[in-house]
């Protein structure tokens, strides 16, 4: 079975995958850019300094003023299910992303070592995983 091990700055095939990848979605009624600013938005207690993440012009700098929110409460528990929900939005609604992610087959997806840098570590490894549960989803879908 094949790995695709994946980044932003990674092999362009499979950059698509990275939560910085440009790639807007809604949930709940709000834009997201990326992945990247709806994770690191989802951290905030308050919806003013949520907003504030959202609206980064990059994702990069999503994550930065993610890191300076005050964090909700629940956060070490919902993260993962927060990333997950917004993976699943990533990918059905962007029909594009969708097929090159179905396109993977069974390939085991992990983010690049490199990825996996600082608090976010344990997060970061976990994405992998998740786009693989998304990817069967659709594929039996």
């Amino acid at each position: 079975m094949a790995t695709i091990r994946f980044y932003l700055k990674g092999p362009e095939e499979y950059r698509f995958l990275s939560n910085f990848f440009p790639s807007p979605f809604i949930l709940d009624g709000v834009r997201y850019e990326s992945n990247e600013h709806y994770f690191q938005s989802q951290k905030a207690l308050d919806p003013e300094e949520a907003a504030w993440v959202r609206s980064a012009p990059t994702a990069l700098e999503a994550k930065r003023r993610g890191r300076k929110v005050a964090l909700r409460s629940d956060w070490p528990t919902a993260k993962l299910e927060v990333m997950a929900r917004g993976l699943w939005a990533k990918f059905t609604q962007n029909l594009d992303l969708r097929a090159q992610l179905i396109a993977t087959g069974d390939a085991i997806l992990g983010e690049h070592p490199r990825a996996f840098r600082g608090k976010g570590a344990e997060t970061g490894k976990a994405v992998g995983p998740i786009l693989m549960d998304v990817r069967r989803r659709l594929q039996e879908a």
